[in-house]
């Protein structure tokens, strides 16, 4: 059970590392196969001398790689990090109506003041 293991910490450490040593990332599909491969070899070790540990290790190799594609998918949705906006530039055209009294609210009108924009990415 070493090697599945191994694979699957190679997998997390492929994932996570570079962006902690600064590092160029690898291509997403590097840690997802090395997490499958992780979690294919368990499932066969644990076909062939079925035990409880065995059991176990498989089942938790097998969510750490479902977990780690969930985790990529979703966060691949926000795109590259480049377009987002920088401190300084223009904000684009934006209206929305006020929580507090219902007035309406646009950027435009508060050229030259300092506005503090928060946008939250939410699924409702």
């Amino acid at each position: 059970m070493l090697l599945p293991g191994l694979l699957t910490l190679l997998g997390l450490l492929a994932a996570f590392l570079p962006a902690q040593l600064r590092l160029a990332d690898p291509p997403d599909w590097v840690p997802l196969l090395l997490l499958l491969g992780g979690a294919v070899w368990a499932f066969v070790v644990w076909r062939k001398r079925r035990g409880r540990k065995r059991a176990l290790a498989f089942g938790a190799q097998a969510l750490v790689f479902a977990a780690m594609a969930y985790w990529m998918l979703v966060f691949s949705a926000y795109g590259e990090p480049s377009k987002a906006p920088r401190v300084g530039d223009t904000a684009p055209y934006i209206s929305a109506t006020r929580v507090r009294d219902g007035a309406r609210f646009e950027v435009t009108a508060e050229r030259g003041e300092q506005v503090l924009l928060v946008f939250f990415r939410g699924e409702w």
